[in-house]
């Protein structure tokens, strides 16, 4: 089935599938790009500052540098924009997490996801 640019199938587990043939713009790319930083806040940082007991069992060396990832969570958006302007098309977000906002190592061992963004 195809729908405005957009392809659907069915894998045959019946997992629902879908890809778009039409070119991302810039602007769309950076609000992916944003919201996927979003996610991370939210998933990564708020786990650990939303839970009193989890946090305040945490080093004073890991709350600092939980402090330093989230300020490099915060900073991304501009800081990958300084590094490819604001025409780019982001296309592999990942790459910037890896490259810009580093989780603690202490992660692997302290959030059920582990270490996502090395």
């Amino acid at each position: 089935m195809i729908i405005m640019g957009t392809n659907i199938w069915s894998a045959v587990e019946g997992t629902v599938c879908s890809a778009s043939d039409v070119a991302m713009t810039s602007e769309q790319s950076w609000a992916k790009f944003r919201a996927c930083r979003d996610g991370a806040l939210e998933q990564f940082i708020d786990f650990f500052q939303s839970k009193p007991l989890l946090y305040d069992d945490l080093s004073t060396t890991q709350k600092n540098e939980l402090k330093a990832y989230r300020q490099a969570l915060l900073d991304l958006p501009a800081t990958v924009l300084a590094a490819v302007g604001d025409n780019a098309v982001l296309t592999d977000v990942d790459n910037y997490f890896h490259a810009y906002a580093k989780q603690p190592t202490w992660f692997a061992d302290k959030h059920p996801m582990g270490l996502i963004h090395t």
